[in-house]
């Protein structure tokens, strides 16, 4: 039996809420000055707003604004696959066509990180050659396409839990065109965490199921939806850090975090869990499952790091090194008080919103923080 508190701990750190309160209380250390990297300049929010009004209205002057979500990426150069699926889907029952959907994207976000600069894909269908992000997305979309993660060749629309067990990395570098000539950063990482997502599908419902089965008059709210998640995908993540043996995936130590409990002193950022929550409202809500917003603000690499540039968020003048904040909670093998861990190439940086960076440890990193709910704050 885990200790007392834990299980709530946990789902406090899996709720948006949370993301909001331990995030502002680093803004308002960051607005008074106390930041170790980075310092808050709220004059400069005027500058940034204005920036971001002009490139939305410039986008969409009529202001129809879609959602923020994976499926902009899948019709990326102006192809529009996702009509193309659902012709291919049309005939199957709504429920099918949803299962089919997550499917698709549950696997193109999972597979979406840093690609590397040199990495290039061209998509035979359209001759056209894509990079980074939407490169990546094309790609999972036309080895979808092609059954690479179904185990039924007549029924290539599907992600199964054996195939993905069992998925070879030669056979997702020709997905990719990934070789020597054009590497792709990270691709034994990606297969590594499709793997373990293969292990957590064995035997548990179909995620379109567990999202309806939580629904209330077919309504949805997002906070539910993101629980739902990070719940399904607990253990897919890579080692980082533990509270009472459950991994908390994207979430960190942070001296300005605050809270209280068990929790205290993290800040849990679920970034990717979010973007891929906010990316199934479409095929939920096509299935007739209602989305309520009540989620954090959308797309993190958008909202923070793509307006950093022109943003609130300055770089300290003795900025050093970023820092994993381990406060008193140091792994077996504690590091002397008042030593941090300085970051290696296998780390990098993570924007949240206004601007202070914590630096984390990149999927490679085979590392456990283990947080106790016995530990002081």
């Amino acid at each position: 039996m885990s200790a007392p508190g834990r299980p709530s701990a946990v789902a406090h750190l899996r709720r948006p809420a949370t993301i909001r309160e331990r995030c502002a209380n680093i803004l308002a250390t960051g607005l008074g000055g106390g930041l170790t990297h980075f310092r808050v300049e709220p004059s400069r929010l005027p500058q940034v707003a204005d920036f971001v009004a002009a490139v939305t209205r410039r986008r969409y002057p009529g202001l129809a604004i879609p959602y923020h979500s994976r499926w902009r990426h899948l019709d990326a150069g102006g192809v529009a696959r996702v009509a193309a699926l659902g012709a291919a889907l049309s005939r199957l029952p709504a429920a099918e066509r949803a299962r089919a959907k997550i499917d698709l994207i549950v696997t193109s976000v999972l597979l979406d990180a840093g690609a590397g600069e040199t990495w290039r894909f061209r998509e035979e269908h359209t001759g056209q050659t894509f990079a980074r992000s939407e490169g990546l997305a094309v790609a999972s979309f036309r080895m979808f396409e092609a059954g690479l993660f179904s185990s039924d060749p007549s029924r290539p629309w599907r992600t199964d839990a054996a195939v993905l067990m069992d998925l070879e990395e030669s056979r997702m570098a020709r997905g990719f065109q990934a070789s020597a000539a054009n590497p792709l950063a990270g691709l034994d990482g990606r297969v590594g965490l499709l793997k373990r997502l293969g292990r957590a599908m064995k035997g548990a419902p179909h995620l379109f199921d567990a999202l309806r089965g939580r629904a209330t008059q077919s309504r949805l709210d997002a906070p539910i939806i993101l629980e739902a998640v990070l719940e399904a995908l607990e253990e897919i993540w890579p080692e980082r850090i533990e509270l009472d043996g459950v991994g908390l995936g994207d979430t960190w130590p942070h001296p300005a975090a605050a809270g209280s409990g068990p929790s205290a002193g993290l800040v849990p950022l679920h970034k990717l869990s979010q973007w891929l929550a906010y990316s199934l409202v479409e095929p939920l809500e096509e299935a007739g499952v209602e989305g309520a917003d009540r989620g954090p603000p959308r797309s993190p690499r958008a909202a923070g790091g793509r307006a950093r540039g022109a943003g609130p968020d300055r770089a300290s003048p003795d900025q050093g090194p970023g820092r994993r904040h381990l406060g008193s909670r140091a792994r077996a093998g504690r590091r002397p008080a008042g030593r941090r861990a300085t970051d290696s190439s296998r780390q990098r940086r993570h924007v949240v919103l206004t601007g202070e960076t914590i630096a984390c440890p990149a999927a490679s990193t085979s590392s456990t923080t283990r947080w106790s709910s016995t530990s002081s704050a």
